[in-house]
């Protein structure tokens, strides 16, 4: 790029606000622009080219000036026009005006032309003038009335800027700044009160004392520097500000402190809640496994580290580690182990089932099958438990799922297999105790005990033996009738002779003492007996 006077004053109006792509490539070749491709105190003091010129200042002492031919250089060649080169970075009189312009801008310097002294506050005008003027300055100077340099340094602290000094724009500014003071005096306020607890990572505290006491000094310089400032509400009371660059500049150090203190509290919590959170899953992955023995020797390293006033980062990623792995496993062997809604459901169906019903009717009736058996299976399938509501993130904050509480260690995770297998070993049981009922059918001291059934009574048995299949539906009368053949029935013999007795030996009676009689006669006979194992027999 062709540096023209017209290219000159698009910098100096991209400083003063105003787009311009080629004024912008100017201010970058003189490393003037912020990473936000502003103009501010900072960035302007990052420039060697700037600094070249404020330190020349510096040099001729408080209260001088500094004329325009002690920046320059001037060439005589006969017949053009002498050519004058900056005496540092041989800079042409346009690139030195563009620095003087942000120099001015952020209230570093003041410029002379022709008897006007232009200020920070003036800079707008003195953007306009034309280059060939504004090369042609008398001189430069510190600034005067208000410390723009320090006000402009406080108000970058705090967050707010003063492009050009505009009176309006910085009075403005003054005032937001203001208000952001208390805010900040009671963040000072609470990273005091957390620094005398303390930064405790069980009973550990990340921070020395000796530490502590120095940020907390630092923290109460910070108060007081705010406090001080709470003064200075406007512009006419700046003019009385009595704070150095580098009491500014120590004061940005102490609120970075701020920030570095409610960080590491930040760290410190995460810690302790990382902490919390893997003793907790170490009772639901079992106190005495590999991971929970990784998990204690972690933690043991971290708290030493602290305790050495060492770093303790690669402990926590390690212990971040762990988390993320143990919320895997333990999402995916929950998914294992407990049941979804249609296996919950398809459970409830089998404990509803008519073969369920059977076989515990079998159970409490005839106590030689082997009713342990039922009980077992039965027990099992109770245990399975149904949960699809777990979310991974659910974990994030609690070990176990706070919808089930189910523990790694402890909770069984087969309940899906139970589920899938129930109905067949039920049906393994069923077949199990049909051979059991056939068998012991067929043993000869029950086949007598057969001769004492009614003829339907012993059909039903035989059909059971040879088909192997219990009479459906099962009603209590057959059940109750094989009972008392295992248990054994009581056979009651009445003679003929009680039966003439009973009918009065020919004596003419009424039904009623008829039927008296009868009762009478089947009482006396089965008094002291079970009624339902009793079989009465005629014997002639």
């Amino acid at each position: 790029m062709i540096l023209t006077p017209v290219v000159a004053s698009d910098a100096l109006q991209r400083i003063n606000g105003r787009n311009s792509i080629q004024g912008e490539s100017v201010l970058e070749g003189l490393v003037l622009l912020s990473n936000q491709k502003t103009i501010t105190s900072e960035s302007v003091t990052n420039s060697a080219y700037a600094r070249w010129i404020v330190e020349t200042l510096e040099i001729k002492g408080n209260g001088k000036v500094l004329n325009n031919d002690e920046l320059f250089n001037i060439n005589a060649v006969r017949g053009v026009e002498d050519r004058r080169l900056s005496k540092s970075f041989d800079l042409e009189p346009e690139l030195v005006v563009v620095l003087l312009g942000a120099l001015l801008s952020t209230g570093k310097i003041e410029v002379n032309i022709d008897g006007t002294t232009y200020t920070a506050m003036d800079f707008s005008e003195f953007a306009v003038l034309s280059m060939e003027k504004l090369t042609k300055f008398s001189y430069i100077k510190k600034p005067s009335g208000l410390p723009l340099i320090e006000i402009n340094e406080i108000l970058n602290l705090f967050g707010e800027s003063a492009p050009n000094n505009n009176e309006e724009i910085l009075e403005g500014s003054i005032r937001r700044m203001n208000s952001k003071l208390n805010i900040f005096i009671e963040e000072v306020l609470k990273v005091k009160r957390q620094l005398s607890i303390g930064y405790l990572v069980g009973a550990l505290d990340v921070l020395d004392n000796n530490t502590r006491s120095e940020y907390a000094d630092q923290l109460e310089s910070f108060k007081l520097f705010c406090e001080q400032l709470l003064r200075y509400n406007s512009i006419p009371k700046m003019k009385n500000l009595n704070v150095s660059i580098s009491e500014i500049e120590k004061q940005k150090q102490n609120k970075e402190l701020i920030e570095a203190l409610t960080t590491l509290k930040k760290s410190v919590d995460e810690v302790s809640r990382l902490v919390n959170y893997l003793d907790q899953a170490k009772y639901s992955y079992g106190q005495n496994s590999d991971w929970s023995k990784t998990i204690d020797d972690t933690v043991s390293k971290l708290r030493s580290n602290i305790s050495d006033g060492q770093s303790y980062v690669s402990n926590l990623s390690e212990l971040r580690q762990l988390k993320e792995e143990y919320i895997t496993q333990y999402y995916t062997i929950h998914e294992q182990s407990r049941l979804t809604a249609t296996e919950d459901n398809k459970k409830q169906e089998i404990l509803r089932s008519p073969q369920l019903n059977m076989l515990r009717r079998l159970q409490s009736s005839i106590s030689l099958l082997p009713g342990e058996q039922l009980n077992i299976w039965q027990e099992n399938l109770e245990k399975t438990k149904a949960c699809y509501q777990l979310k991974k993130t659910d974990l994030e904050t609690s070990p176990t799922c706070p919808h089930c509480n189910f523990l790694l260690s402890a909770d069984r995770r087969d309940s899906r297999d139970i589920i899938e297998n129930a109905m067949d070993e039920l049906t393994d049981i069923y077949d199990n105790w049909l051979n059991i009922l056939v068998d012991n059918l067929k043993q000869d001291s029950i086949q007598e005990g057969l001769s004492l059934l009614t003829n339907d009574e012993q059909k039903s048995v035989e059909l059971l033996i040879s088909n192997k299949e219990l009479p459906l539906p099962l009603d209590q009368k057959f059940i109750d009738m094989i009972k008392n053949l295992f248990d054994g029935f009581e056979k009651v013999e009445i003679a003929k002779e009680d039966i003439i007795k009973m009918l009065g030996n020919g004596s003419p009676m009424s039904v009623d003492e008829v039927e008296g009689r009868i009762r009478e006669l089947i009482e006396t006979a089965i008094d002291g007996k079970d009624k339902d194992k009793v079989r009465i027999m005629y014997k002639g």
